[in-house]
């Protein structure tokens, strides 16, 4: 009986021993899947980190870009300004301002190529960096094409609102007319086959009775025939819209647009185009052209992007809108509302005519 009692105690005492190293196990565990959960999310927020200043990165240097070529084709303008217009001969020497940035310009004759040939040099600086370009003109030929503008018109143009901005040149077939109490700033220069009358300013030149140039209308019918994409009746897209690049996205009807565009193409409305809200572009490649046969209506506060050429209808610009791309008028009417701002996409030059038509030749002045 004794050892029974005995054996009894050993059992009891072995189920009374104490927990602890259990309880120490586990709590090594969760300490262990703690550190693990905090060094994944570290990288994690990291990797995030990371990618958010690669992308701050590239959107900067985009803009340098974008800034860089803008003064790049200011200082050529101005080159060939001064020399066609002012009458100054090579060899001379320039440099423009726009603010903290500046375009340093040596023009000398270019024999080799011609009597009338030029080499001109650009320096281009902006936040300290600067870009060089050499090229040579031949004054006889090469007339500027008309996506070299940020706003430009085959006719005459009526300024009549009370303040709109353009950041880039300005051309009109006819007379440039800023009505009474109203006014055009341009950053850049005012070209005019007619006169240029009213409170129109800009930081470059005014070039009144200038050499026409000679534009057509964009053929709907090949366009459509051409097309990846036809879209018969009218059509609302307010999510946006992407391409394929190089395609051509046409709309037999109506056109009612906002939200993001991604990719290079061009967006053909045989009536009219509304945009609704803001067409952000959804990268920095994203480039999209619109030829619109109808009206083209911005609403108020919208900022779009693409360059718009808006051909036997109406381009009714909203109140305090901002278009970065361009804005075409071939036999179309002009509405601009109070504080309407356009800024020229340098790369509609190159992509539109390249791309687009196939036209390789690209030192158009």
């Amino acid at each position: 009986m004794k050892n029974v009692a005995m054996s009894r105690d050993l059992r009891t005492e072995k189920k009374k021993l104490p927990t602890h190293p259990r309880n120490y196990r586990q709590r090594g565990s969760l300490y262990a899947v703690a550190l693990i959960t905090l060094t994944v999310l570290g990288s994690l927020s990291a990797l995030l980190a990371f990618s958010a200043l690669n992308s701050a990165n590239r959107i900067t240097r985009t803009i340098k870009s974008d800034r860089h070529e803008t003064l790049l084709q200011s200082g050529l303008e101005y080159a060939l300004w001064s020399h066609q217009d002012q009458g100054q001969q090579p060899p001379f020497n320039f440099t423009l301002h726009f603010g903290e940035d500046q375009a340093q310009g040596v023009v000398k004759r270019a024999t080799g190529f011609g009597d009338d040939a030029l080499e001109i040099t650009i320096h281009a600086t902006t936040e300290g960096d600067t870009v060089t370009l050499t090229r040579i003109v031949g004054l006889a030929s090469n007339p500027r094409k008309p996506s070299e503008f940020a706003l430009f018109s085959n006719a005459s143009m009526m300024i009549d609102n009370k303040k709109a901005k353009t950041t880039g040149d300005v051309y009109t077939g006819g007379h440039l007319t800023a009505s009474s109490g109203n006014d055009l700033t341009c950053e850049g220069a005012i070209l005019a086959s007619g006169q240029i009358t009213g409170k129109i300013t800009s930081t470059l030149y005014q070039s009144e009775n200038s050499a026409l140039i000679q534009t057509q209308d964009q053929d709907l019918n090949a366009l459509k025939a051409s097309a990846t994409q036809i879209h018969n009746g009218n059509l609302t897209l307010p999510f946006g819209l992407t391409l394929t690049d190089g395609d051509i996205y046409y709309v037999q009807g109506n056109l009612h647009l906002k939200g993001k565009l991604k990719g290079k193409g061009r967006v053909v409305v045989a009536g009219n185009l509304q945009l609704n809200g803001d067409t952000p572009y959804d990268d920095a490649d994203s480039l999209f052209v619109f030829i619109v046969e109808g009206d083209l209506k911005v609403n108020n506060k919208v900022e779009a992007s693409g360059y718009f050429f808006v051909q036997n209808g109406t381009a009714d610009m909203g109140k305090d809108s901002i278009t970065f791309g361009g804005l075409r008028l071939q036999n179309s009417d002009l509405s601009l509302k109070q504080n309407v701002y356009i800024q020229h996409d340098p790369r509609v030059t190159v992509d539109f005519y390249r791309q687009f038509t196939g036209i390789a030749q690209l030192d158009s002045f």
